[in-house]
């Protein structure tokens, strides 16, 4: 599927709300309890603020998702992490997801980088990530950590020596 990514605007502020809320509540819901809005606009804010560049994922020119990936982060074993992927739900299952994923996989595949990322245990995405070669590491609480390692197609194969 072709998308366009974009940077985040001052005036994406509601619309990355409304995806977010409709992308996740029932799965927040399942795992922490009733969905608040305070509180989830008090994690969107911080996100925001913090220290990354998320990317809106524009289909035909409408936002339909956001991501946030980070390169060469320390705090995430030097792989390459995405902190964030929402897709709209009328685009899930279309094959929206895949594509991006599969391109920030190939990038961090031509670095030789693994890919790291965390889902929460009751979210269907995490088998869209296991399709993809995402491998579990670790689970903390209700987040499933996940790694796909990089695809070393410089290495030769074992045996051909």
């Amino acid at each position: 599927m072709r998308y366009e990514l974009r940077p985040v605007r001052p005036d994406d502020v509601e619309t990355l709300f409304t995806l977010h809320r409709d992308a996740m509540r029932d799965y927040v819901e399942s795992a922490y309890g009733p969905w608040d809005d305070a509180v989830q606009r008090g994690f969107l804010h911080r996100w925001l603020d913090g220290d990354s560049d998320p990317l809106i994922i524009e289909v035909d020119g409408e936002v339909v998702g956001v991501l946030d990936y980070v390169n060469h982060d320390d705090s995430h074993d030097d792989s390459v992490y995405i902190g964030r992927i929402e897709i709209d739900p009328t685009m899930q299952g279309r094959g929206l997801g895949t594509a991006v994923l599969s391109d920030v996989i190939a990038d961090a595949d031509r670095s030789g980088e693994d890919v790291t990322l965390e889902v929460i245990d009751v979210n269907p995405a995490r088998r869209l990530y296991e399709r993809l070669g995402f491998l579990e590491t670790a689970t903390v609480g209700r987040k499933v950590h996940l790694r796909r390692p990089a695809s070393r197609q410089d290495l030769e194969p074992p045996g051909s020596r």
